[in-house]
């Protein structure tokens, strides 16, 4: 992997030929649970032993005794491997699942939006590694996708960004960012826990939109429910 890579690692996925849910898994995990196919494609283009790919066994590059320290300056187009695509009619790899992705379905960084209920109107789905699932402990039967709107979660989630969230959990963990219901509004928001049963509900671009605190009664009143955690998100740069 390149110093640049490293830095972008995804770029290096596109260089091997690996899905982004493949890589994401991968890049989390380390290399002892990589499939022996992916292993070999990781070693075609990098050289290392697939054998300490696959299963860690050996050494990276048992030939020399250290990994080369720099890799060639100039890449050409001959070094690319094509960019691996799916649909909906792709079957899964073996450490892939689905997730529901809503797309219309809109969670408001601000001041809220009102939105379509999850029923009927999922279009599509994307795909997360399995073992990335594993090690954080979420099943992949509480998973939804959605998309975020407006910038007061900026700059941490933006305009347009999808964001990953697991219904499974629902208990407040201070300064955590959840999807939450708010009346007919659904908000990303982070929480704290607040005295007496309450809740502070927090934005990252705190400047344009401040701290909203409810006590435990207006919980109640308002109709205040957590639809879930938010452990994954995407970051898009709007031109």
């Amino acid at each position: 992997m390149t110093d640049d890579e490293k830095k972008q690692p995804f770029s290096f996925a596109t260089r091997v030929g690996l899905s982004g849910s493949t890589f994401h898994g991968i890049w989390t995990k380390g290399s002892t649970s990589i499939h022996r196919p992916t292993a070999k494609k990781i070693a075609d283009v990098t050289g290392a032993d697939i054998d300490w790919i696959h299963k860690g066994i050996g050494q990276p590059y048992p030939n020399t005794s250290t990994q080369p320290q720099k890799p060639p300056q100039h890449t050409s187009l001959s070094d690319f491997h094509p960019i691996s695509t799916w649909d909906d009619n792709t079957p899964l790899e073996d450490d892939e699942v689905e997730i529901p992705f809503y797309r219309d379905l809109e969670f408001a960084c601000g001041h809220g939006a009102t939105n379509l209920i999850m029923d009927n109107d999922q279009t599509r789905t994307l795909r997360m590694g399995r073992r990335t699932l594993q090690n954080l402990g979420i099943q992949p039967t509480n998973i939804f996708v959605a998309t975020a709107r407006d910038q007061s979660m900026s700059p941490t989630i933006n305009q347009g960004s999808t964001i990953w969230v697991d219904k499974g959990r629902t208990t407040i963990k201070d300064g955590k960012i959840f999807a939450i219901e708010w009346g007919d509004l659904y908000l990303c928001k982070r929480l704290y826990k607040a005295p007496n049963g309450g809740v502070r509900i927090v934005s990252d671009n705190h400047y344009e939109y401040p701290e909203l605190t409810l006590t435990s009664e207006q919980i109640q009143q308002q109709n205040f429910r957590i639809i879930g955690w938010v452990w994954h998100w995407s970051v898009i740069e709007s031109w």
